[in-house]
């Protein structure tokens, strides 16, 4: 039996004038956590995934106030996470998504988003997405993930995130144990731009999955990465994209609400453990505040 272990975090809100009070302690236990396992049960992940709010967002104009701003500060910390793992984690093996809090609200303006709300059939979020940078409508939409697009563009080791420039979305293959794992970035941030908007999100994403799909084609195991929990789309996606996806995929990881989402859907395959099951192992303390991070084992067939 071989294994797969990865690292799941989200929802860092990087920005120091509002999250920077506790944002050491976060870091600190996270370090702590990972170097503990590594070096007294030699557990360290094959993967680690961030799926979305890695900034809080644009408030202001001093540099830490800025989305780019907030961006660099995440890239520092993944950074640091990267080069506590023994040898340094490769970023080729780093996967994110992007999250509301990581959408420039200067962007968004009123009409494209009462544009958003007249839509009726899930046929046009297809069209607009499936036609890309061709639809003047989806080059404006996609404006406020500039700051995102153009944070991947100067990190050139996330470049393997970026196959899709206009959709912001990837399907990548790494082997791991033996086995080819298929890693989907989902974009489930495109139609963000206002707050209370659970049930009113525009995601296109049954286009999605059948790209990322077929770009998967052949792998052993499928995990797929979006930001928010499907029930957080509109009516006409949701709950059958959310049927969909497990048809597909194996695990979904998603942020938001904080919570993971894994089920057993093929009995090869097992979430053999969770997070706190492996701190427990490790006799770690799990602090319930930090729950924007899980590390998870699955065990595989070879």
């Amino acid at each position: 039996m071989s294994t797969i272990t990865w690292l799941h975090l989200s929802d860092l809100h990087a920005c120091r004038p509002r999250t920077g009070w506790d944002a050491a302690r976060v870091q600190e236990t996270l370090i702590a956590d990972l170097e503990h396992l590594q070096h007294e049960h030699d557990l360290a992940p094959d993967l680690i995934f961030f799926t979305g709010d890695a900034a809080f967002g644009e408030i202001g104009s001093d540099p830490e106030e800025t989305l780019r701003g907030q961006l660099e500060v995440f890239a520092a910390f993944l950074e640091e996470v990267r080069k506590t793992i023994d040898p340094a984690f490769p970023w080729e093996s780093v996967f994110l998504v992007p999250g509301n809090h990581d959408v420039n609200r200067n962007f968004v303006d009123e009409a494209q988003t009462e544009w958003l709300d007249r839509r009726n059939s899930l046929d046009e979020g297809v069209e607009i997405i499936r036609h890309g940078s061709a639809n003047v409508t989806w080059r404006r939409l996609m404006e406020r993930l500039e700051d995102y697009r153009d944070f991947l563009d100067y990190h050139g080791r996330l470049a393997h995130l970026l196959p899709d420039r206009e959709r912001l979305i990837y399907g990548v293959k790494r082997r791991i144990s033996g086995l080819s794992v298929g890693i989907a970035g989902f974009n489930s941030a495109w139609s963000c731009g206002r707050d209370g908007e659970r049930g009113n999100l525009w995601m296109a994403g049954r286009y999605q999955q059948e790209v990322l799909r077929q770009q998967l084609s052949g792998a052993d195991l499928r995990i797929a990465l979006m930001h928010h929990p499907p029930a957080w789309l509109v009516e006409q996606e949701s709950p059958r994209f959310a049927r969909r996806l497990r048809q597909d995929f194996r695990f979904l990881l998603h942020g938001h609400d904080h919570q993971e989402w894994v089920e057993e859907q093929i009995e090869d395959f097992k979430a053999a453990l969770t997070r706190d099951e492996l701190l427990d192992m490790a006799k770690v303390e799990s602090d319930p505040s930090l729950e924007g991070r899980q590390m998870v084992m699955v065990l595989a067939p070879r």
